[in-house]
């Protein structure tokens, strides 16, 4: 199981494979994982099945006092194998959701830390899981744990990797429309390579258009201004011809795309040029 788990670094196969091994184990049928946010004090059910193989989108929440926040907060087992209501009321529990007749949840930690905690539940029989069972699926929790975390900082490491790949485009297409500034080339033809070059460097360049206006002349295509371009289901920008411009946050403001480009900037007019991407 621990191999198969940490060798995994996609999250929903994880919690996947993490309800496929506890199923050989304890009886799974009403069966979550949740996910414990430190920072954001937030959980989330990246995983939750009620009934066999009914799966429910649960929204994410803010900790409170409910069974799943117990576990978190005490990084302890929990096992309840009758008289929850009244076990509740005792422990200062809040009632969430449809009452079981026994729950046992389990921490999920790296180190000291909890990250979140597995959870089985049955809501018509008591006394469904013992202390077995617990011990059974704390050691699930343990290389769940490991393998959540893997997935996670691999996540952030695919995010981060994202972002520096397309400041780098950002950066190159800065680059480039300062080199072509140097050369002095005639306003118009300097204009529309600069709204052929600024695609490449937006996320989608595919779907991507760009123009400049100047002197109340466009330059590139005309499109680029009207937001009915994009085909159904991508939403674009569309620049003003008129009024604040609007360059896509990956490039920053038509001043600064300017203020790299000398040559655009000392043609002396002192209007503002607008890109506009969709």
């Amino acid at each position: 199981m621990g191999r198969t788990l940490t060798g995994m670094l996609d999250l929903d196969a994880v919690v996947d494979s993490i309800r496929r091994f506890a199923s050989q184990l304890v009886d799974t049928t009403n069966f979550f994982v949740a996910l414990y946010d430190a920072e954001r004090d937030m959980i989330s059910f990246p995983l939750y099945v009620d009934g066999v193989n009914r799966r429910v989108n649960m929204a994410t929440r803010r900790a409170g006092r409910g069974m799943s926040e117990h576990v978190i907060h005490t990084r302890q087992p929990f096992l309840v194998r009758e008289n929850l209501p009244k076990i509740q009321v005792e422990l200062g529990i809040e009632s969430i959701g449809e009452p079981a007749q026994s729950w046992l949840g389990v921490p999920m930690m790296i180190g000291e830390q909890p990250i979140g905690l597995i959870a089985v539940q049955s809501y018509t029989t008591p006394r469904v899981y013992d202390e077995h069972d617990r011990d059974l699926l704390l050691a699930v929790a343990s290389q769940a744990a490991i393998a959540i975390q893997n997935a996670r900082l691999f996540g952030e490491q695919q995010r981060m990797a994202g972002m520096l790949s397309e400041r780098v485009k950002q950066l190159d297409c800065l680059s480039d429309i300062g080199r072509r500034a140097q050369e002095a080339p005639p306003l118009p033809e300097f204009l529309e390579w600069v709204a052929e070059r600024i695609p490449a460097a937006m996320r989608y360049p595919d779907v991507c258009l760009a123009a400049v206006e100047f002197e109340g002349r466009v330059y590139g295509p005309p499109d680029a201004l009207v937001g009915n371009h994009l085909p159904p289901g991508r939403q674009g920008h569309a620049a003003q011809a008129e009024g604040e411009p609007h360059t896509s946050h990956l490039l920053g403001s038509a001043d600064e795309l300017s203020a790299r480009a000398r040559w655009c900037r000392a043609c002396g007019s002192g209007r503002r040029r607008s890109a506009g991407c969709m």
